[in-house]
């Protein structure tokens, strides 16, 4: 019976207590309490909270919820903060000043952070695509086509004027040619030897047959050239003067491709 009572007591301490005894559950929840608190002051604030959660979900201390607030605070998550605090009061019941405190710092807080946000600007007016009221969308500058441009026809306007030459070079030469009959009619009289008056007649009809058959020649020649100026502008026809010894005059070259 000596030996008996002692190890009666001990095997009732055991009984009574088995938490400290045999390292129970109350070392574990201080243990992953140890582990949530480092968690939110080394901001990783995820951690801390999901743990406190854990502990709160297997003892139904709300002691837990109010250290998921105090964790989201000291990382700046105020809204979170805030919900936990009143999450908190809500379980823990009453009124408690320094839940209260939080509570309006958080609040505070959360105001303060709305202040600052830049407005959000609103969005566009969209036109209606369809119906009575639709706007056709704008046009891409890229999609339009690109103007035309309308390429004048300088070879037209020198052949136009060619053939004009030639038509007033036709002129002179015809009335070269009548002016050259009059001085025959007249040349074929008996007394043009003899009438100074009759002969200074012949002389001038047959001087005007002369330039006019000059001018009209020329006005040919120039017709025609500036004709095929024009008909060869688009393949660079050149023109070329250059003193010609053999006539004492100048000869004109042109030159363009076919």
């Amino acid at each position: 019976m000596r030996y008996l009572a002692p190890t009666l007591t001990t095997l009732a301490l055991l009984l009574i207590t088995p938490g400290l005894a045999l390292g129970g559950p109350s070392e574990s929840l201080a243990k992953t309490a140890r582990k949530a608190h480092k968690a939110c002051m080394l901001g990783d604030y995820q951690t801390g909270a999901s743990l406190l959660a854990d502990l709160y979900l297997e003892t139904k201390n709300a002691t837990y919820l109010y250290n998921q607030g105090r964790c989201y605070e000291q990382n700046s998550r105020w809204e979170e903060a805030l919900n936990r605090f009143l999450e908190y009061r809500r379980k823990a019941g009453g009124s408690d000043e320094d839940v209260n405190k939080h509570i309006a710092d958080c609040e505070a807080m959360i105001e303060k952070a709305r202040v600052a946000e830049p407005p959000t600007a609103p969005a566009p007016d969209v036109a209606p695509t369809t119906g009575p009221d639709a706007v056709a969308p704008p046009k891409d500058d890229l999609d339009e086509a690109p103007p035309t441009v309308s390429r004048s026809q300088p070879g037209r306007a020198l052949k136009t004027a060619g053939l004009v030459c030639v038509g007033v070079g036709l002129v002179g030469i015809g009335a070269g040619v009548g002016l050259q009959l009059k001085a025959n009619q007249i040349a074929a009289k008996p007394e043009i030897n003899t009438d100074t008056s009759i002969h200074a007649s012949w002389e001038t009809y047959r001087t005007s047959s002369m330039i006019s058959y000059g001018l009209g020649a020329a006005g040919v020649a120039t017709g025609v050239i500036l004709y095929l100026i024009g008909h060869n502008a688009d393949s660079k026809t050149t023109i070329a003067l250059f003193p010609d010894p053999s006539t004492g005059g100048w000869s004109g070259a042109i030159a363009g491709r076919f």
